[in-house]
């Protein structure tokens, strides 16, 4: 709305934007105390302003939340309500306030961020300063459930431990 749209033409924009995958995501399963984002999140491809619950930052229908490649061996598509939406804050700002369609803007790289891994990463920093010590000394599991508890204290989203073990060099 500071753009000079009504707040109908905003949410529009805005969801429009969401469902093309312009503005990056977090989901929350009711609920539960888990967080999703990215390709784990299968957002409507059609999505309207009167699909969303705005005050309670929430869709109103169930969402599929499912594995990214690489993690279907973990668990399967499956839909889920929502207890909460939250918007990547820069994505809105680019694509709402810096006039998207512009055909001489240059587009920020989707698929390069990897902030499970940063989150990871900095998990392990902190427990592990000097370096992580070798499997002998601390067991993959172990370090899996260090990493994911320093997370869940710290108020982030989880990590898998296959993204633990690649942030800590211990897998590809």
């Amino acid at each position: 709305m500071a753009t000079g749209v009504s707040e109908e033409q905003a949410k529009t924009d805005l969801c429009r934007a969401i469902a093309d995958r312009k503005i990056a995501v977090r989901v929350r399963i009711a609920r539960r105390d888990r967080v999703f984002s990215g390709d784990n999140v299968d957002v409507p491809r059609h999505l309207r302003p009167g699909d969303l619950d705005w005050i309670q930052s929430r869709p109103f229908a169930q969402w599929p939340i499912g594995p990214r490649p690489g993690q279907h061996y973990f668990w399967d598509w499956n839909n889920h309500p929502l207890d909460l939406i939250e918007l990547s804050t820069r994505d809105v700002m680019d694509v709402q306030c810096n006039g998207n369609n512009a055909p001489d803007r240059p587009q920020r790289p989707r698929g390069k961020s990897r902030p499970a891994m940063k989150r990871a990463q900095d998990a392990i920093q902190a427990l592990h300063p000097t370096g992580v010590p070798d499997q002998a000394t601390e067991s993959n599991k172990i370090l899996c459930g260090k990493v994911s508890e320093r997370l869940k204290e710290s108020k982030l989203p989880s990590v898998s431990d296959d993204t633990i073990l690649r942030a800590a060099g211990r897998r590809k």
